[in-house]
């Protein structure tokens, strides 16, 4: 059975519930204004769409692929990411997380400036070599995530929990971070602390 988006190309303003195409493909679909709630994309793979200030609420977007795709101030809100490979994507600009499972993924090489992580886990995801300056990581749990040659200029991270961040291998300037997570600054440089 065709999917909703196989009879046209481009959608504005449309809200979309519980849809499942999990392990489909979504090609050359413009998406702008549109909100998609308790659907189901685990495993689709998105081929030159475009999301253009669109909302993703109680969504499973675990695994999808995003080749060639381009997302621009687009939110995600209660939302599983898990296993994203977001550097398939053609941009990705000013994404907004709120309560999302962005474990496993990776943003590496991506343009994510003024990026918004609140109450996220992003565990073992991968952030080498992005741009994320003035984003925002405020109640993530960072654990086990990868930064290296990521610009974290005028970051706050104030609010984020279990980072390893060696102020050697990236850009720190003004970045905002709080006490004591901010000892997760030395990991990578060989001090040892003591209680």
């Amino acid at each position: 059975m065709p999917h909703p988006f196989a009879s046209q190309d481009e959608f504005e303003d449309r809200k979309f519930d519980g849809l499942d195409l999990r392990d489909g493909v979504v090609e050359g679909v413009a998406f702008h204004h549109c909100t998609f709630t308790a659907c189901t994309f685990t495993g689709t793979r998105w081929l030159r769409c475009r999301f253009v200030d669109c909302t993703f609420v109680r969504c499973d977007l675990s695994n999808i692929k995003p080749l060639g795709t381009l997302l621009r101030d687009t939110s995600f809100t209660e939302t599983k990411l898990l296993g994203v490979d977001w550097t398939a994507a053609a941009e990705f600009g000013r994404p907004v997380f709120q309560t999302c499972v962005l474990d496993y993924g990776s943003f590496a090489g991506r343009d994510m400036r003024r990026a918004k992580l609140k109450e996220c886990v992003a565990r073992e995801t991968d952030f080498s070599d992005a741009n994320l300056t003035e984003a925002v990581f405020d109640g993530t749990d960072l654990n086990g995530a990868r930064f290296r040659h990521t610009n974290l200029s005028r970051a706050d991270l104030r609010k984020a929990s279990n980072y390893a961040i060696s102020p050697v291998d990236n850009t720190l300037k003004q970045a905002r971070f709080s006490l004591p997570e901010a000892i997760g600054l030395l990991h990578g440089l060989g001090i040892l602390l003591d209680d």
